[in-house]
């Protein structure tokens, strides 16, 4: 290989050192910000976890950005970097946001962990956490009610009378969107389209 490339390729791979470092730096500096927002109770008033940490994340994307700038305004990185920071700390942050939080607030799997870390001794059948679920976490916390809440919050349902739903326009869209995305992803349909298991025991 000739000389000029290797040295092409030494300072490219110096350059993309120094950038991948840079965008490292702010990225941990844009989850240790997206945690204190939420340790301060900043935007508590978006009851929806998943909203909330959506605009929690534009706003600390926002902050890295302007960070960023300042930094390539005194000529620290180049002004390429403030963006590509901003874009790479969103990701982490809304991956973040999924994987551990949202998981944790919404899975069912969590929960009866959470139970059976209460009882650390006792052993469950099924049938036995299936009763605690019904009893505990649809039953005692309420949860199907906030669903419903959340769900007309974001639009996806709407009230023909008091404590009764209908899914709207929206929730129908959404619907067919998750079915394409359980195509896509061969995950169970049922969960997307009851109709399914349906269709499939008449195919049988």
């Amino acid at each position: 290989m000739p000389a000029a490339m290797k040295t092409k390729i030494a300072a490219f791979m110096v350059e993309t050192g120094k950038a991948a470092a840079v965008c490292l730096m702010l990225s941990a500096i844009a989850l240790a910000l997206f945690v204190a927002c939420f340790k301060i109770g900043l935007l508590s008033g978006i009851h929806i976890l998943f909203y909330r940490g959506i605009v929690l994340t534009g706003l600390v994307s926002l902050a890295v950005f302007l960070l960023g700038a300042v930094l390539a305004i005194r000529g620290v990185i180049p002004a390429s970097l403030a963006l590509a920071a901003a874009a790479v700390s969103a990701s982490i942050n809304l991956t973040v946001l999924i994987v551990l939080p949202v998981t944790i607030d919404r899975s069912v799997s969590v929960f009866l962990l959470g139970y059976m870390a209460h009882h650390p001794r006792e052993a469950f059948s099924a049938s036995e956490l299936e009763t605690h679920f019904i009893n505990g976490y649809l039953g005692k916390y309420h949860q199907m009610q906030r669903r419903m809440d959340e769900q007309e919050l974001s639009g996806n349902v709407e009230q023909t009378e008091p404590a009764r739903y209908r899914i709207s326009p929206q929730g129908l869209q959404f619907i067919k969107t998750s079915r394409a995305i359980a195509w896509a992803f061969d995950t169970d349909p049922r969960f997307v389209d009851p109709g399914s298991e349906t269709e499939q025991g008449n195919r049988r």
